[in-house]
Formats: structure tokens, C-alpha cells, sequence
């Protein structure tokens, strides 16, 4: 059994350029049929937009990126306060920092 006419070029066809857009024959040869690759690529752009949650998360590692590791003084100083029994929890300032922390995560 012989098919004739399978994806005929005839017509209003539709077909895909190398910028990847729909294009209809109308007997004009295009920009990649000529020849010009860059001309049919220059004419697709590409663009990349960040939610507004991936844009917040992206300034929060560049903070964590700025930031230093460890501050080795402030590590000596709080294992000498534990030790001789003078470090106090300022209860009220952990819970409004963990509830700024999580709020930042939810926005």
C-alpha cells in the first residue's frame, strides 16, 4: 500500500525554522534557506525571568556567600560563658529571629 502526499511542503503547511517558530511557506526562502544562519538565530531571542521567591532565594546565598564560616572569638567566648555558668538565653530575641527566619521562607 503506498501513501502519496505524507508531510507535502504544498500549501499553508506549517513548518519549524532553526528558531524554532512556525513559519508558513508563501514561496519566499528564509533566512536559513539563503544561507544565513546568524540572521535566522539573531532573530529568536531567548529570555529567563525568576519567580519572585527563586529572586528572594538568590539574595539570600549571596548573603550566606558574604558571610564567614565561623567567628572563632565568638565560639571561645560563648563556650566560656556556658563553662562558668554566665551564658543566658534571651528567650524573647530566639523566637523573633526563628519567626523572622521562617517568615523570609514563606514569602
Amino acid at each position: 500500500m503506498t501513501i502519496n502526499n505524507i508531510n507535502s511542503l504544498t500549501g499553508n503547511a506549517p513548518v519549524r525554522s532553526e528558531t524554532g517558530k512556525a513559519a508558513h511557506l508563501r514561496g519566499e526562502p528564509s533566512a536559513v534557506d539563503k544561507g544565513d544562519q546568524g540572521a535566522a538565530r539573531s532573530a529568536a531571542t531567548d529570555s529567563v525571568s525568576l519567580s519572585e521567591r527563586a529572586a528572594r532565594l538568590q539574595g539570600l546565598e549571596a548573603i550566606i556567600t558574604n558571610t564567614p564560616e565561623v567567628d572563632s572569638e565568638r565560639v571561645a567566648a560563648v563556650r566560656q560563658a556556658i563553662a562558668d555558668g554566665s551564658y543566658v538565653v534571651d528567650t524573647a530575641r530566639l523566637a523573633e529571629q526563628l519567626i523572622q527566619f521562617e517568615s523570609a521562607l514563606t514569602r
